[in-house]
């Protein structure tokens, strides 16, 4: 293996890598350089390694990733492989990655509730229920929070914001895909996106009767069991409640940009309601979580007060 021995590290990369604000208030336009890289002591091959874009085929002038962004990122995420040297060099400087860490750990680093289940193990990622149902990890727990007086949502509740952007498109003759840092029209397009959201969040059966065959196409996706339907987007709504969910939209609209790589609105893949408060669920039966995780939690979760839930789920017997 590669020995990597850091020196003095350049005030670029003199930051605080595990900071848990959110994504837009880390950015910065000024991105790592091969020269900080060198400053802090890497070769030459790995800045280059570093600076690599595959898409181009040579190294460009700052790193793919922000370092603010490095210990977030998933190991998994690199094609590479997460041994590479380059890569090691990365999470050396940066302390390691968020999926290092214990769900525990991980947990307390963002300030979230986390607990601990036992349940019967069938295979691959099915459990069985007291009903006897075998069933995905997501929907097994989604039954379990059931019977413990949780009001569920679908379970994988999907991105409505596909439908904001359509709307968009449609009623105002305006793609807002593409939001840039500090343009002439960056405030209109958040103006429209916002009014966007607005209209779906209280009509959200008309924009979906629109091209009600795309949306449960598309928001579907390759599940093997499809059942994201009209219904399930207004039972969705009407656990997480409008203004929740339009808040989270709104979020997204306001401070995300084409450059800062905020994470997108997407909801955890459960969200209860239970003595009147709302709680998103995330579920694992791995060693850790991965980096969807944090970015919701980073960038939706604690800047508007939602409260979230680490589960991680244990076989009751090894099997």
């Amino acid at each position: 293996m590669t020995q990597i021995t850091l020196g003095k590290l350049p005030k670029r990369l003199r930051i605080e890598y595990r900071s848990i604000r959110p994504t837009y208030e880390l950015y910065t336009s000024k991105g790592c350089t091969k020269r900080d890289l060198m400053i802090a002591g890497l070769s030459e091959e790995i800045a280059d390694a570093l600076l690599w874009n595959s898409y181009a085929k040579k190294a460009m002038r700052h790193t793919l990733i922000r370092p603010e962004e490095w210990f977030w990122t998933d190991r998994e995420w690199w094609e590479e492989g997460a041994g590479s040297p380059h890569l090691t060099a990365m999470y050396k400087i940066s302390g390691g990655s968020f999926s290092d860490l214990t769900p525990t750990e991980q947990a307390k680093l963002l300030g979230v509730e986390y607990f601990h289940m036992t349940g019967t193990k069938v295979k691959g990622n099915r459990w069985r229920n007291t009903e006897g149902e075998e069933l995905d990890i997501v929907r097994y727990l989604r039954s379990r929070l059931a019977r413990d007086g949780y009001d569920m949502a679908p379970a994988y509740p999907s991105n409505i914001n596909l439908m904001v952007r359509n709307h968009c498109k449609q009623q105002y003759r305006t793609d807002i895909t593409f939001i840039r840092n500090a343009k002439e029209d960056t405030e209109e397009l958040r103006r429209l996106a916002i009014m966007s959201v607005d209209d779906v969040a209280n009509k959200p059966e008309e924009v979906w009767d629109r091209i009600p065959n795309y949306y449960f196409s598309i928001l579907n996706g390759f599940r093997s069991i499809k059942d994201f339907d009209k219904t399930a987007l207004i039972d969705t709504f009407r656990v997480v409640e409008i203004d929740t969910y339009s808040r989270i939209l709104k979020q997204y609209w306001t401070y995300q940009t084409y450059e800062n790589q905020m994470n997108g609105p997407t909801l955890s893949p459960l969200a209860g309601r239970k003595d009147g408060h709302l709680k998103f669920f995330f579920v694992t039966q791995k060693a850790n979580f991965r980096s969807d995780v944090s970015g919701f939690i980073r960038d939706y979760a604690l800047p508007l007060g939602l409260k979230v839930s680490l589960v991680q789920l244990s076989p009751d017997v090894e099997v």
